[in-house]
């Protein structure tokens, strides 16, 4: 009886590895992590890229997909210069990890539907323009 058990428990342990092994080589073949991925590979560019500022992932992700809801981009409500002035301020150290903040209610801004840009309304237009014609 107990042999049997042993080679049940070793079939059941090698169809079980055979299984793991075939969803293993699937899921490879279905993400393709080459440089053909635009999505693992995207590199900015200065006529198509729109960079969102002051916005928290978390809150776009729900709004765009736990509640399927459109979203606009928001052009910057301070000049070019002003924007430039801040960022030359500011000594911006991008190593640094972000410090671990208390969890709070985000604020009004972070869950509209708008996305924030540092671009002023001409640029943003212009961007968006360019980015509509490409695709079509």
């Amino acid at each position: 009886m107990n042999s049997e058990n042993n080679v049940l428990n070793e079939k059941s342990t090698s169809v079980k590895s055979k299984i793991e092994e075939t969803v293993r080589i699937s899921r490879q073949r279905l993400l393709d992590v080459t440089l053909n991925n635009r999505l693992l590979n995207y590199r900015p560019s200065r006529r198509r890229t729109i960079r969102v500022v002051d916005e928290i992932p978390k809150e776009i992700f729900d709004i765009l997909v736990l509640h399927p809801k459109t979203m606009q981009f928001k052009p910057s409500e301070i000049s070019k210069e002003e924007i430039r002035l801040l960022f030359e301020e500011e000594d911006v150290n991008e190593d640094l990890p972000l410090p671990n903040l208390p969890d709070t209610e985000p604020l009004k801004h972070h869950t509209d539907r708008l996305l924030q840009t540092n671009l002023t309304k001409e640029e943003l237009l212009k961007k968006l323009s360019y980015c509509s014609h490409r695709r079509s």
